[in-house]
């Protein structure tokens, strides 16, 4: 009966023992394999905001103080004076080629808000030249592009850090803007000389944009979020004659930063 029972209580321990075995290897195999592959979340769509100084570009090219003696002139002015720094945002969708390669479709949307400067001298009205203010509208662009990621560590963890570098080809949409101008002397007596117009000063426009940066993301799981700073520029827009004069503007280049989160499926 002794006997028995010890051979009853072995059989059980062997089971226990084997099945605790195959758990454990169960567990090994599959697990790692899981977390290495990241399998099922090669896709992901990635909502940002964007905030984007000027750093180069001539918005009003007049080398000479005076074009036309007739008229007067614009001084020379960077897209940084008459307007400030652009803000917006945009969402992107991407999929991961393999451990190294992404790559993205994204659309984005930039206000630049418009400034006052001092823009030159005027013939008007009496036929000498006066000192001239001007104010640009708001300026709106949206950009559509697509591009590429280089994973630099070649990783596809769920969880952890992701540096890359990106580079994105594209086109951009520019909308109008007019340029108010005011003209306005003290004149000796008390006499005040003050003038105002409003003309067209940048046509609507699609242009070419490109632009390359370096980015890091923290992903957990299905989510993520990122960090970016790129150099991106875009040629130049179209312009129309302001007060019969060609302003004939340059491309413009921006820096832009961006901060967002990103959903992996």
């Amino acid at each position: 009966m002794r006997d028995r029972m010890w051979r009853i209580l072995g059989i059980i321990v062997f089971i226990m023992f084997f099945c605790a075995a195959n758990a454990y290897a169960s567990e090994e195999l599959v697990v790692p394999i899981s977390k290495t592959t990241n399998s099922g979340k090669d896709f992901s769509v990635r909502a940002f905001f964007k905030f984007s100084p000027i750093v180069a570009g001539e918005a009003i090219d007049s080398e000479s103080f005076f074009d036309t003696p007739e008229i007067g002139s614009f001084k020379s002015k960077d897209y940084d004076d008459i307007f400030d720094s652009g803000y917006g945002g945009g969402l992107e969708v991407a999929y991961r080629h393999n451990n190294w390669v992404s790559g993205i479709f994204g659309v984005a949307y930039e206000h630049f808000d418009g400034e006052h400067f001092s823009s030159g001298k005027f013939m008007f009205p009496l036929g000498m030249p006066l000192p001239a203010r001007a104010e640009v509208d708001d300026w709106d662009v949206v950009s559509i592009y697509t591009g590429a990621k280089l994973h630099l560590t070649g990783k596809k963890a769920e969880r952890g850090w992701d540096p890359y570098c990106r580079f994105d080809i594209g086109g951009i949409y520019l909308s109008d803007s007019d340029i108010k101008i005011k003209v306005k002397a003290n004149l000796p007596g008390g006499q005040v000389i003050e003038e105002r117009y409003k003309e067209d000063f940048l046509d609507s426009s699609f242009e070419f944009m490109c632009d390359v940066g370096i980015g890091l993301e923290y992903k957990f799981g299905n989510f993520g979020i990122f960090g970016e700073a790129k150099y991106q520029y875009h040629t130049a827009p179209d312009s129309k004659k302001v007060m019969g004069l060609d302003l004939d503007p340059e491309g413009l280049s921006t820096v832009p930063i961006i901060a967002g989160a990103s959903y992996y499926f």
